[in-house]
């Protein structure tokens, strides 16, 4: 029937006998390419400097098993082949470009068929910075910061700061937060790669949740009264860092990021 159509229309026989199967064959050869080269990452030897550094600094991967462990390494190191890492005004080590690839990958963890791809680059500072990404001495100064399609910007030392102590505060998980509510073109608190029932339920969770936070009658750090984006980010790191008071207090909102994230680190608190 397809092709009597394209036939009537006058499409030349050769566009539909002939491209749409060279054009699957390419499709599919870069989707191989793709997934041999993840594997491939994957695979390759994490090295004991790399693993000292994870065993030293992320406790969430202490909290993982042997097999989960190995499965987090490699996630790890996939993640360092995709990204773009630079320092602006300082070094970056691979102890740092690993503090920020763990962040991303806890938040993925759960679901091992997301992975962080077209991510903009990630641009590390050494301090907080003000609104022109400039050395801010300012009371008002950004840890972290994300410009839609653009850049991942981190403070090196709120980074390290965030895996160095046991406070909800994470920057790490805060900025990949933002990109996976940014992740539908939005910045509404509402993660993306829900459907139409979820994202209300979701909208009405953020929505309370907020007023909550604005009249102090919320578990989350005043920061996400800000608005929705950032009543969810922080909702991220507390679900992350501080899991069990975040179920006692405010157990809808915590069942909505397991369920969203596939985790459920409560149970392993």
């Amino acid at each position: 029937m397809a092709l009597a159509v394209l036939w009537e229309t006058g499409t030349p026989l050769v566009h539909v006998v002939v491209w749409p199967p060279v054009a699957a064959t390419l499709v599919f050869w870069l989707l191989m390419r793709q997934a041999l080269r993840r594997h491939r990452v994957g695979v390759r030897t994490f090295g004991p400097r790399w693993r000292r550094t994870l065993d030293g600094h992320v406790a969430y991967y202490l909290a993982l098993d042997g097999v989960e462990r190995r499965r987090f390494e490699r996630e790890v190191a996939i993640f360092l082949d995709q990204a773009e890492i630079t320092g602006v005004g300082t070094s970056v080590s691979d102890s740092v470009r690993l503090l920020v690839a763990s962040s991303a990958v806890m938040l993925t963890f759960g679901r091992p068929g997301w992975g962080w791809t077209d991510l903009p680059e990630i641009l590390i500072y050494p301090a907080p910075f003000d609104e022109r990404f400039r050395r801010s001495s300012r009371h008002v100064a950004y840890a972290g910061m994300v410009v839609p399609r653009n850049a991942i910007a981190l403070s090196k030392s709120a980074l390290i700061w965030s895996f160095r102590h046991e406070e909800p505060y994470h920057v790490g998980l805060h900025e990949f937060a933002h990109v996976l509510d940014m992740e539908d073109g939005r910045f509404d608190g509402v993660p993306c790669g829900l459907p139409a029932a979820a994202q209300r339920r979701w909208q009405a969770l953020i929505e309370d949740e907020l007023v909550r936070v604005r009249t102090g009658r919320s578990v989350l750090d005043e920061y996400a009264g800000s608005n929705e984006a950032e009543t969810f980010a922080v909702a991220v790191e507390y679900f992350f860092r501080a899991p069990q008071r975040l179920r006692r207090q405010h157990p809808e909102l915590y069942e909505a990021l397991r369920d969203y994230l596939n985790q459920d680190p409560a149970e392993r608190d």
